[in-house]
């Protein structure tokens, strides 16, 4: 699925950094966001006859699955916040300060996490307004509540769990609650979602997401033909506050790698070894013996994950196939919070 986010004329909104934010915490969405404006002919939008009139960009592409959500300051003749018509939508962001303290690119993000919502298994609207990512919001009053709450309630969570999914919506769905919690926690300190990014205190956009003292949670030990799904991995544990050591973001050009990683070998916390179909590469098995030697010194934790490539469980080196592993290929049980509490200790 791929979310494309422009604005018109009467907005000002900094798309591209806010869609840099989103697809480190996203899997399966790929959010793009485009700075040039489109333009909406009406000074009233109206669901079917604006929507006939846009003008986008000569550049624009997208297919049918593919989503473009349009913000506008214009108002709706229904004075909804949005409306689609195909996969194009309107956002109107009319007379939006008197809703809420909160700056529009919040509310982009929320309406983000709604779209997202709309196309999972997570129940109907609920007319009444209760902090719920599902939320009708019909007098628009609730946006404020709803950004700060930025959840999905217990019956839409169960509607999720009981119904029934496809591998594609887990990672929709895992999408959607990790930019809720970044939403909701920079929306209740009153903060626009990229200051919050920018501070660091989300956890996924700081300087190499170590701590001061150069320390990292978990280092990433994979085999280099794995890399596409490593990124993904990376980006879902950013978004839950982990400290990742990934070598494309942490090896710094010009100077010999071979002496960094022996430095984070003596001083990680926790190494997650992946194993795709590929199987594990003549480097990584390096890597994964060293790391034992650690764990056997330090009783550093090495925890074995198998990749959602794998068509059948991998046959692990005998040194590593000891400890217990986490099967991303699985839903039951949520094999990223077993991954999180043997990274971070806590259940």
């Amino acid at each position: 699925m791929r979310m494309i986010l422009y604005h018109d004329d009467t907005l000002d909104l900094n798309l591209e950094r806010l869609c840099d934010g989103l697809n480190r915490h996203s899997r399966g969405v790929k959010f793009v966001g485009q700075n040039q404006s489109v333009l909406i002919r009406d000074d009233l939008i109206s669901a079917r006859t604006s929507y006939k009139t846009l003008e986008l960009p000569d550049n624009v592409k997208f297919g049918g699955r593919d989503l473009v959500m349009i913000a506008t300051k214009k108002r709706y003749d229904n004075n909804y916040f949005y409306e689609f018509v195909g996969n194009v939508g309107i956002f109107s962001f009319s007379a939006w300060e008197t809703l809420t303290d909160l700056p529009e690119i919040n509310g982009l993000m929320y309406f983000v996490c709604q779209m997202l919502s709309d196309n999972l298994p997570t129940g109907e609207s609920h007319e009444a307004t209760t902090g719920c990512i599902n939320d009708f919001l019909w007098d628009k009053t609730g946006i404020d509540l709803g950004m700060k709450s930025a959840s999905l309630c217990t019956v839409c969570n169960k509607q999720f769990e009981t119904s029934k999914r496809s591998s594609k919506e887990m990672e929709v769905f895992g999408t959607l609650e990790a930019i809720l919690e970044q939403l909701g926690r920079a929306s209740r300190k009153g903060m626009s979602i990229l200051d919050f990014w920018g501070t660091g205190r989300s956890g996924g956009d700081n300087l190499k997401n170590g701590r001061n003292d150069g320390t990292f949670d978990v280092f990433l030990c994979h085999n280099s033909r794995d890399k596409d799904a490593i990124r993904e991995l990376n980006s879902i544990l950013k978004g839950h506050e982990i400290r990742t050591w990934l070598d494309e973001e942490q090896l710094r050009p010009g100077i010999l790698w071979q002496d960094e990683l022996e430095a984070q070998i003596q001083s990680i916390n926790t190494v997650v070894v992946a194993v795709g179909a590929s199987g594990t590469g003549p480097w990584q098995d390096v890597e994964i013996r060293a790391f034992l030697g650690e764990f056997v010194r330090r009783k550093c934790p090495v925890i074995p994950v198998v990749l959602p490539d794998c068509e059948e469980i991998p046959k692990l080196p005998l040194f590593l196939s000891q400890f217990t592993w986490v099967d991303l290929r699985k839903q039951k049980p949520d094999p990223i919070k077993l991954l999180l509490w043997g990274i971070t200790g806590r259940k």
